[in-house]
């Protein structure tokens, strides 16, 4: 009977500190905030030298379309940026094309993350890689045609 009494106290002992330990508030470690990475807005331009013109009336600013092969570049087409390593880290679409030389479809995104690399696509037609300096200069132009 000693024995069970001494093993029951044991049993009880145990309990209660495996309990304490579980139940012990910890010391809290701090949060890193995360480090933000700084962004800007990306300005650019789709410019279409081309017969696939569908209409332009000639005039500088004037309003323009495309067709056949070309007549995904129009307003509202996707603009999609990914970083150095190919994700997607913001989204945009072209404004309506005007007319200076050809059909040009400007775009800006804004909040852009910066990175080493941005790479732009317009529609489905390829990423096109841009450094941060040109990108944030706003030099990110295309032309096809």
């Amino acid at each position: 009977m000693r024995r069970s009494w001494i093993a029951a106290g044991v049993g009880a002992f145990v309990i209660a500190g495996v309990a304490t330990w579980l139940l012990w508030p910890t010391q809290a470690q701090p949060v890193q905030p995360a480090r933000e990475v700084p962004t800007f807005d990306l300005n650019g331009s789709v410019i279409l030298h081309s017969t696939q013109i569908d209409y332009w009336s000639g005039t500088a600013g004037e309003p323009c379309t495309t067709k056949g092969g070309y007549r995904d570049l129009a307003q509202g087409a996707p603009v999609t940026v990914y970083n150095g390593a190919g994700t997607a880290v913001a989204t945009g679409s072209l404004d309506a094309g005007k007319w200076f030389s050809g059909c040009m479809f400007t775009f800006t995104i804004p909040n852009v993350p910066e990175s080493p690399v941005v790479q732009v696509e317009v529609s489905h037609r390829g990423k096109v890689p841009f450094s941060l300096e040109g990108a944030k200069s706003g030099k990110v132009d295309l032309t096809l045609g």
